[in-house]
């Protein structure tokens, strides 16, 4: 009596755990999931390589700063000159370029602005070295006798060379000197020199 006892308990605790470990592992991966499977698919999504991305055009857009200050006897001159340009090839920049002139005439007592724009293009022929062009058309405001002022429009066919001292990021500072195909020493034009001087800050 005691061995039909012993002989059922032990086939339950049989049943019990066969059953018991059946179900945990019907349980450990949801819905019958390979692990193997899962394992193979996660692999290939880590392995995958990353889209090489296209160089962005907003790399190749510079802006510019420059600006002069002078001061004489006879006006005060403050320039400012903001640009936006193109690295069209490494070796070939081009752009345009904002002029604004504030003019104190102290002979008449006048204030004068003057606003404009000039187009540019720059050639390196060595890493810092470039040739340059450009053409200005400037609203430049003078004084006439028994008037407050008169204004009209110059034409600037410029070219030239300048030096760039790249800083951090393709920033730097340039300096340029130019020479004014259209200059004249006529009273009527506004420049007392065909030299042009420019000078700025590029990033």
């Amino acid at each position: 009596m005691n061995s039909k006892r012993t002989l059922l308990t032990l086939l339950f605790l049989c049943f019990s755990l066969l059953a018991w470990s059946q179900q945990g592992e019907e349980g450990s991966w949801a819905e019958g999931a390979d692990p193997e499977e899962y394992k193979t698919e996660v692999d290939s999504v880590a392995e995958q390589p990353e889209p090489e991305e296209a160089p962005a055009w907003r790399e190749k857009v510079f802006f510019g700063a420059g600006g002069g200050l002078q001061f004489s006897s006879f006006a005060t001159v403050i320039e400012l000159m903001p640009s936006v340009g193109y690295r069209i090839t490494p070796k070939v920049h081009a752009g345009v370029i904002g002029i604004y002139q504030y003019v104190r005439d102290r002979g008449y007592q006048l204030n004068i602005h003057n606003y404009g724009a000039s187009l540019f293009a720059r050639y390196f022929v060595v890493q810092q070295f470039y040739a340059t062009a450009e053409y200005e058309q400037i609203s430049y405001g003078f004084a006439v006798p028994g008037r407050e002022t008169n204004r009209q429009w110059v034409d600037r066919p410029m070219l030239g060379a300048g030096y760039f001292q790249q800083g951090s990021r393709g920033g730097g500072f340039f300096i340029s000197i130019l020479y004014d195909l259209n200059y004249t020493n006529s009273p009527g034009y506004p420049y007392n020199s065909p030299l042009v001087y420019r000078a700025g800050l590029i990033f």
